[in-house]
């Protein structure tokens, strides 16, 4: 089947993934990246010499990541602080679930990062 544009569009294929951490005494929906997503998330790690810079780099990735039932952000750039506050075991499943639902590798992020050195 060949897709159009509007199917591209409408494809629904970013996997929402439930799920437990008893350190916060629930579970947490974990959105994939969107490629739009991937490239912040790259941009807001990699410094001006195009190194990543691995403060906050776990929760980074995963603040991006959390959303409610309608899919929306559960947390803002600015709220980074308080999550890095949180459990470092919570914080490592849930950077785990995000790498694996949405195909991230050592690999893929070295891509993502010569691409935005290419785009500066």
């Amino acid at each position: 089947m060949i897709l159009n544009k509007e199917s591209i569009i409408n494809a629904k294929d970013l996997q929402t993934v439930e799920v437990e951490v008893p350190e916060w005494g629930g579970s947490v929906l974990v959105r994939a990246l969107s490629a739009g997503d991937r490239d912040e998330f790259t941009q807001w790690v990699t410094d001006k010499e195009g190194k990543i810079n691995s403060r906050d780099f776990m929760t980074k990735l995963v603040s991006i990541s959390l959303v409610d039932e309608e899919g929306n952000r559960l947390f803002s750039a600015e709220e980074l602080i308080e999550l890095n506050k949180k459990s470092s075991k919570a914080i490592d499943k849930l950077f785990k679930v995000v790498q694996t639902n949405s195909g991230m590798n050592d690999t893929s992020m070295d891509e993502a990062k010569d691409n935005l050195k290419k785009a500066k």
